[in-house]
């Protein structure tokens, strides 16, 4: 249907209002985006439509987060394993230290306080468990979810969940190394005694020692003629656990500890964009390898390196103009180690690198690190607009080119009906500066404005001698992109245009009143001028356009 209505004493608008039915009952407030499918300027609002009116905002449910690629050599993702070492014990070892939450929820058990005692250790990355109720510790096999958080990447806290079905462990050995000659570390399953046996098997001299850490024997070797083997066997033996009957279970076992050098080697290669090579090393390089272009022989240097902070990821810059467009080039890599004996050892590696496309999304790990998109919190305010009390403008420092998200959890908005919004999430781009078009107005002949310009020399006319104008750019849905007031002929120059088609208009405030005024026909008052600008102005993504407007030669 259509309304009408005086927005003032003289002038009348008319809408055209589509209404469909909306039950007002239902416990869902919908919420729209305002231009969802485009992207916004960086001196825009991102706004929001409610289906009703809004009695209450909570803002603690609305948060904003940039979307960032960035390389980290920690992820930080939390992990966490159970291990259930005695039928009446629990140990939750977690990769990186809980913040807040931890709780354990079992399967078939309805009483209301949960039957454990539980302890973080000094880290806060691992806890234990006493369960205190036989019923439960008697059960061959355990069924239950644990709930824990983990601070993440900007001081955002994960909220996780991990189911477990988990009978009393066995005791086992997870792995054992000999990294270093004169160590051996021997990883369990789960905690072992402080008093164990351990025997070597393959040698008469037994000058060595141990000590235990949680899940952990380490092995230091004394005497040179032990360090010196390549092989060593080792037997263990300890009591592992107690039954609910009282039955001693022991573990037993042997283990071949082998030793070998880990020499210094490239891992990866890679060339892209013609004047990037990244090279990645197994282990930090003692010093930084020397590189050598084997498909020609330049004259000057061709080349700048750098390394990340580990030292195992070499970074090369082509400077060189004709290297760059050698579709295949052949290089030399020189690097050295030293073994376990303190010699030396030299290496040299020939490369054939063929031009690879860089892929930006990639999240293969280069050397140490690893390519990551995050969510970076971004503070900004949220408040209705002055006129359309359903619309809700949501500001911060937009940065160009950027990608958001912003997330509305569920009653963030409470309706005059009581109805509340659902979880909602959306992302949207700002544009990048390429991604605009610049437009240059060159406004000519400002004194055609006046009524009458009497002996006014207009060849050397600069400035009005009252009011001034408004420049209106209009947008292709008529609304106002830019006003820009002045009052002598000015060249306006603007780079900040979202593509699109616009339109112009000049009013000339003649009373200086900053609005357009109405005329009236008691008081024999003309409306304020208006002037039109002829043409549309269609403006394409890095486009630049001149308007020249000479305001004499409107008709």
């Amino acid at each position: 249907f259509f309304a009408e209505y005086f927005i003032n004493d003289s002038t009348l608008t008319v809408d055209t209002i589509l209404l469909t039915s909306y039950d007002y009952s239902l416990d869902t407030l919908p919420l729209t985006v305002k231009n969802l499918f485009e992207k916004i300027s960086t001196f825009d609002d991102f706004s929001l439509v409610l289906a009703s009116p809004i009695n209450k905002i909570d803002t603690n449910k609305i948060n904003l987060f940039q979307i960032v690629d960035t390389v980290v050599s920690d992820i930080k993702e939390q992990k966490v394993k159970a291990i259930r070492p005695q039928f009446d014990s629990l140990v939750f070892i977690f990769d990186r230290p809980i913040v807040n939450t931890f709780f354990i929820d079992f399967d078939n058990y309805n009483e209301n306080n949960i039957p454990i005692v539980w302890e973080k250790n000094n880290t806060n990355d691992t806890v234990s468990c006493k369960i205190t109720t036989p019923s439960l510790f008697n059960r061959d096999t355990l069924k239950f979810s644990v709930n824990f958080d983990n601070l993440y990447f900007y001081n955002q806290i994960q909220n996780l969940n991990k189911k477990f079905i988990l009978p009393v462990s066995e005791q086992k050995i997870i792995k054992h190394s000999r990294e270093k000659q004169d160590s051996i570390i021997i990883t369990f399953q789960k905690n072992i005694p402080k008093k164990i046996n351990i025997n070597l098997l393959n040698a008469k001299n037994n000058k060595y020692d141990f000590n235990t850490i949680n899940n952990k024997i380490i092995i230091h070797l004394i005497d040179p003629s032990i360090i010196n083997l390549d092989t060593l066997l080792f037997s263990l033996n300890f009591i592992d656990r107690l039954t609910p009957t009282g039955d001693t279970i022991f573990f037993n076992d042997t283990i071949k500890c082998i030793y070998i050098f880990n020499r210094q080697s490239i891992t990866y290669a890679r060339r892209y964009y013609r004047s990037k090579i990244l090279l990645a090393f197994n282990k930090p390089w003692l010093q930084t390898p020397q590189i050598e272009l084997l498909s020609l022989n330049p004259l000057h240097k061709w080349f700048k390196i750098h390394s990340n902070q580990t030292n195992d990821t070499l970074f090369i810059d082509i400077i060189n103009e004709r290297i760059k467009r050698l579709n295949n080039m052949r290089l030399k890599v020189s690097y050295f180690d030293i073994n376990q004996h303190n010699d030396t050892l030299f290496f040299d590696d020939t490369l054939n690198l063929k031009i690879e496309k860089a892929d930006n999304t990639t999240k293969e790990i280069i050397g140490h690190e690893k390519k990551l998109t995050l969510l970076k919190p971004v503070k900004f305010s949220i408040s209705q607009d002055t006129q359309k009390i359903r619309l809700f403008n949501i500001k911060t420092t937009w940065q160009s080119g950027a990608k958001y998200k912003l997330q509305i959890d569920s009653a963030a908005f409470f309706g005059i009906y009581g109805n509340t919004n659902d979880t909602t999430n959306i992302s949207f781009q700002v544009f990048a500066p390429e991604e605009f078009a610049r437009l240059i107005i060159d406004i000519k002949n400002v004194w055609a404005v006046l009524d009458s310009i009497g002996n006014l020399d207009t060849s050397t006319f600069y400035t009005l001698p009252y009011g001034q104008l408004f420049l209106l750019i209009e947008d292709e849905n008529n609304e106002i992109y830019k006003s820009i007031s002045f009052n002598s002929d000015k060249k306006i120059k603007d780079e900040m245009f979202v593509p699109g088609t616009y339109s112009l208009k000049i009013f000339f405030d003649k009373n200086s009143n900053n609005i357009w005024d109405t005329g009236n026909y008691i008081k024999h008052r003309q409306p304020e001028k208006i002037f039109i600008y002829d043409e549309k102005i269609n403006l394409n993504q890095g486009e630049n356009k001149t308007i020249i407007w000479d305001i004499a030669k409107i008709k």
